[in-house]
């Protein structure tokens, strides 16, 4: 048996069930560098995958203004042009430019003071995330699986996440990171 510590909690109450563990691990970056013959390539894949999330979140949007937000960055031209220079300059394949593009977007999102601006980090990561399931053809959120009574334990849930989620199966959130301003 694990012992969990809570540091902020989000509502009050309490539950017991069994846990239903995320793991993103299926979503790192493949680390390849590529020849610049290749970069092209790199390019269009980096492309499709904007194309297929933003049809998705033009979708999302209509329910959430959050999805409104993302659907937005996804079509940053900063966050194009800094994928696109990683490909170009830097020899990163798709995935690994965007890793490392929304990396050091996220990174000045986490370093602000006010907790609400801190947190919009996760957006990017979601945004991120999105991009990445693309890229790798990924077609489902391993949270759309879920038809059992279960806690949901996670480094983070993202708003994608929390938005495919049969709420009638979940008892409650564990997350290590995120707080009281969070989306979820």
């Amino acid at each position: 048996m694990k012992t969990f510590i809570v540091e902020k909690t989000a509502s009050g109450g309490f539950t017991m069930g069994r846990a239903f563990v995320v793991n993103r691990n299926n979503l790192s970056a493949d680390t390849y560098r590529i020849e610049s013959k290749d970069a092209d390539t790199e390019i269009a894949k980096y492309q499709k995958a904007v194309r297929e999330a933003t049809a998705q979140l033009e979708e999302l949007a209509k329910t959430s203004d959050i999805f409104a937000a993302h659907f937005e960055m996804v079509q940053d031209p900063a966050l194009y042009a800094g994928v696109t220079d990683k490909i170009t300059s830097e020899s990163q394949n798709a995935q690994l430019a965007l890793e490392n593009t929304t990396a050091e977007f996220a990174a000045i999102f986490d370093s602000m003071e006010d907790e609400y601006m801190k947190e919009r980090g996760a957006d990017v990561r979601d945004v991120r995330d999105r991009l990445m399931r693309s890229l790798k053809g990924i077609t489902q959120n391993v949270l759309e699986g879920i038809h059992d009574k279960v806690i949901l334990v996670a480094e983070d849930l993202s708003p994608s996440d929390t938005s495919n989620i049969n709420l009638d199966f979940v008892l409650g959130f564990a997350t290590e990171l995120g707080g009281v301003t969070s989306h979820v």
